[in-house]
């Protein structure tokens, strides 16, 4: 008697075992869990562009549901070498306008005459911030621009250096 019992709960956890496996394999590869490196990259590449993106980090990522549509928020840090005309806009701008890399050719208008300074072309900028993804039929799309704090350091300055500099350094 005592031995169908063990038998038995055995055969039970057994049982058990087999459909909670059959279970975890259900997911397939049709669902990735987070977008790739590679993904987030371009949308760097496409926010600054004519900037060489020289080193690029993933720091964190989250999976959210916002208003029943899954979303992956990517944390990034990220350095590139940029290009000519590129300019710092200084902040204390209204309306929640925050310093950061603009658009600085000749005769180019700055938001409420928000002072710039020219970048020298081969500076190494820097960004650390988020570009949230939504999940869809054709996999992880963004149309948004990363929210994004940036920074910048002379030419051929490696971007650990200057990580280092704005205290970056301490995210990894």
């Amino acid at each position: 008697m005592r031995r169908l019992i063990v038998v038995t709960l055995v055969c039970i956890a057994l049982a058990a075992l087999a459909g909670l496996t059959g279970c975890a394999s259900q997911s397939g590869p049709s669902s990735p869990s987070a977008p790739s490196i590679d993904q987030a990259r371009k949308v760097l590449e496409t926010a600054y562009p004519g900037s060489k993106i020289v080193d690029f980090r993933k720091l964190n990522g989250e999976m959210k549901v916002v208003e029943g549509q899954p979303t992956y928020v990517y944390h990034f840090l990220a350095g590139m070498e940029l290009p000519a005309g590129i300019g710092w806009q200084h902040e204390n701008l209204p309306y929640g306008l925050s310093a950061g890399f603009v658009s600085n050719g000749p005769g180019q208008a700055h938001a409420f005459g928000a002072q710039v300074d020219p970048i020298p072309a081969g500076a190494t900028g820097v960004s650390k911030g988020t570009i949230t993804f939504r999940e869809t039929e054709r996999g992880w799309l963004t149309n948004d621009r990363p929210v994004a704090d940036e920074g910048y350091c002379p030419p051929k300055t490696p971007p650990q250096a200057c990580y280092k500099k704005l205290g970056w350094d301490k995210l990894n």
